[in-house]
């Protein structure tokens, strides 16, 4: 008996390798079972497997290679890597429609550059190329210690910034551009090193009608100031009145002990809610149920609703950027124990993605409330999966053993995030807005149908947001896309209205209302 155990052990020993290799494969991992087996039979199922593990991963990098040279052709500028004009002009709307969600401020800014002809007519294209790069390269170092900032270049001589800032920040930073644009050589610019503007994008304006505001501002040579407050001033507020709100907001989770016990919890949540305020906006799936809904934080002060933007930026001065990020986490959590049964979607800034002190408070939190909460989506930016790629492995792994599940959202912006999806064990994918919402471009419909082909490929669910009309979302749909979200069938709502809506009651209600949106 011991030996016939052997021998069949020995036999059947490579389907445990098999059965590796197809988990591995469900988590977007390939690899070969490079042992071979000796009775034939095995041998020419193990060869098999590896062949088609090799003919998926072969497949899947080819379609990524694909969205990313199509991806480079109509967005981005092949002189400087930056996003062009289109790209621009896609983000516009989108990023106008979050900050309106958020109770933000859009800025559009321009810079110019007065001696780029000059420069090319008497030193060669050669020389204007560097005269480019150097102004991107002083800007970018101004923009890259702010979060919501983006630099494009429009045309030859001019690049735009799109930008949520709070009033502060934006005249910091309109005053350090300036001021080292003024310290270039006035004798190897004539006509002036650069140029910049800034203005407040309307809540329903449209691109052209800001990019023009700013033409104007350039043509009366008067710089477009933000609004006057003075310096020790953010958002109307005195800095002494945002510290004691920032300050009152995070009195309980400055230190980041974990919370291991749920009286800790208890005491946190009473504490919180009567500052923030929780809404949801539901995501549809194309058989008519509720996927998901994404939660958004609304940060209230003596009955008055303050910007998403400029409280996080107020945070970050005072060193308590992550602390808030705890009491906004502490709050939702708290709120989402009374409602067990519907999946909710909860947004992870990448402090909890490039901390791993962070990660375990949070991992820490979950274990001490798990069997209360309902189903959780976590989402993270997709700058986080380009960056911070060896981490959020990590994180997503012990995310899944504590049942939760993992969205990347604005899914698309980046370049190299095609091939680093093939590498993550996630379970959905959140299209940019931006792409979306111009679905009536052709160039547009091949782009977001390589994206859902790529996903769909390695198992990876795929999601449409800001969806405004039933045009939209039956073009979403007729691209297979798994979900819908948006304001045409669906706001954002508080928790309380929304679980009590007829839309989360159950499937048939979701897709009765799925019906009346496309009709």
């Amino acid at each position: 008996m011991l030996i016939g155990y052997l021998i069949l052990k020995a036999v059947l020993s490579p389907l445990s390798a098999l059965k590796g290799q197809a988990l591995a494969v469900m988590r977007k991992e390939f690899h070969q079972v490079k042992r071979r087996p000796f009775t034939l039979e095995l041998r020419a199922l193990v060869s098999a497997f590896n062949q088609m593990v090799s003919n998926t991963e072969r497949s899947f990098s080819e379609q990524a290679n694909y969205a990313k040279q199509l991806s480079e052709q109509l967005y981005v500028d092949g002189l400087t890597g930056l996003p062009n004009r289109q790209a621009l002009i896609m983000q516009f709307e989108p990023q106008r429609e979050d900050a309106r969600l958020h109770n933000d401020s859009l800025q559009l800014g321009l810079i110019r550059l007065p001696s780029l002809a000059d420069i090319n007519q008497n030193e060669g294209y050669t020389g204007g190329d560097q005269y480019l790069m150097k102004c991107i390269t002083i800007v970018q170092k101004h923009l890259a210690k702010r979060a919501d900032t983006r630099l494009y270049r429009l045309s030859g001589s001019e690049l735009a910034i799109l930008c949520r800032l709070d009033t502060g920040d934006l005249i910091q930073l309109q005053q350090h551009l300036s001021n080292e644009f003024v310290t270039q050589s006035a004798e190897l610019y004539p006509l002036g090193f650069a140029q910049v503007y800034f203005t407040k994008v309307e809540e329903k304006e449209s691109f052209s009608e800001a990019i023009s505001r700013l033409d104007t501002l350039h043509l009366t040579d008067n710089e477009a100031k933000p609004t006057a407050v003075l310096e020790d001033t953010t958002e109307g507020h005195s800095r002494q009145y945002w510290r004691g709100v920032i300050k009152q907001y995070t009195a309980i989770t400055q230190t980041g002990l974990p919370i291991e016990t749920e009286s800790q919890f208890e005491h946190l949540s009473t504490s919180l809610a009567k500052h923030f305020e929780l809404m949801l906006q539901p995501i549809l799936g194309k058989d008519g149920n509720i996927i998901y809904s994404e939660s958004l934080v609304r940060f209230n002060w003596q009955q008055a609703s303050l910007s998403t933007a400029a409280t996080f930026a107020m945070a970050e001065r005072l060193n308590l950027g992550p602390a808030l990020e705890r009491a906004v986490l502490c709050y939702v959590l708290s709120q989402l124990r009374h409602h067990p049964d519907h999946r909710v979607g909860i947004n992870l800034s990448n402090v909890f993605v490039h901390d791993r002190m962070h990660q375990q408070w949070l991992l820490t939190l979950l274990k001490t409330l798990k069997g209360q909460l309902p189903p959780l989506v976590f989402e993270i930016k997709e700058s986080a999966l380009i960056s911070q790629g060896h981490r959020l492995k990590d994180l997503i792994q012990s995310l899944h053993e504590l049942g939760a599940q993992v969205t990347i959202e604005h899914f698309g912006a980046h370049l190299s995030s095609f091939q680093s999806i093939g590498n993550m064990n996630i379970d959905f994918v959140k299209i940019d807005g931006s792409f979306i919402r111009s679905l009536n471009q052709h160039n547009n419909v091949f782009f977001v149908q390589s994206l859902t082909q790529i996903c769909h490929a390695v198992g990876v669910k795929v999601l449409a947001c800001h969806v405004e009309n039933a045009t939209t979302a039956r073009q979403c749909l007729q691209l297979h896309i798994d979900g819908i979200q948006g304001r045409g069938f669906a706001d954002t709502a508080s928790i309380s209205d929304c679980f009590k809506n007829f839309i989360y009651s159950d499937t048939p209600a979701g897709l009765e209302l799925r019906n009346r949106f496309l009709s």
